[in-house]
């Protein structure tokens, strides 16, 4: 069973985006949807770096299309990087009418609310 330790909920300019992080056996499965109900769209696999210093790694699985290929990668980079451990992403948006800055915003600020506590809770 999957057990959500955060879930935050960000408003930005009548956009909302819900974030839940769980946490897995070697990593964390982060949600992020603009919906009602979390979702599956793109898929991506972020690794911290094995050298301190590095660049984070992150593979991108499409599954049902990669309409938001550069999101979900700082998504995953992001989330790997903070938590030092991987994270699999599933970047659920359906609302095509939000303008892409928008979308970024309300999603980053998001995750990273949601980043902290899981953080703050270690």
């Amino acid at each position: 069973m999957i057990n959500i330790i955060t879930e935050q909920e960000h408003h930005h300019k009548n956009y909302t985006i819900k974030c839940g992080i769980a946490a897995l056996d070697k990593g964390y499965l982060i949600l992020i949807t603009d919906q009602a109900e979390y979702g599956i769209g793109e898929v991506i696999l972020g690794t911290p770096s094995m050298l301190d210093g590095g660049k984070p790694l992150s593979s991108p699985a499409m599954v049902f299309g990669f309409k938001h290929n550069i999101l979900s990668k700082i998504v995953a980079e992001r989330s790997s990087v903070k938590l030092n451990q991987p994270c699999l992403v599933l970047l659920h948006l359906k609302q095509s009418s939000i303008r892409s800055e928008i979308q970024t915003k309300a999603v980053v600020d998001c995750l990273n609310k949601s980043l902290e506590e899981v953080k703050e809770s270690k």
